[in-house]
């Protein structure tokens, strides 16, 4: 029995990841599976706009967008050593 590979985009939403996926949809890549964006919790304004744009355009051709996310980076990084995560010094 084989599998074929599942072509997912690792959506870090900037310029490379737009191309890349609007190249998929333009059929010039394999058609995707999936898109995959881990949220840090802590992006500006124009990021989670730029992440709906390209959404919307992965979903107009049946491509799902998965949103991941293990809280806000910001929150961890300010409660120090208390936290999962913590920032470096």
């Amino acid at each position: 029995m084989s599998f074929k590979p599942l072509e997912v985009l690792s959506a870090g939403v900037g310029v490379q990841t737009i191309t890349l996926a609007q190249m998929s949809i333009d059929g010039h890549l394999p058609p995707l599976d999936c898109a995959i964006f881990a949220d840090t919790g802590w992006e500006p304004p124009h990021v989670y706009a730029q992440l709906q744009h390209m959404t919307d355009a992965l979903a107009a051709v049946g491509v799902p967008t998965y949103i991941v996310s293990n809280g806000n980076i910001r929150d961890d990084a300010l409660r120090g050593g208390g936290s999962r995560r913590c920032r470096s010094t």
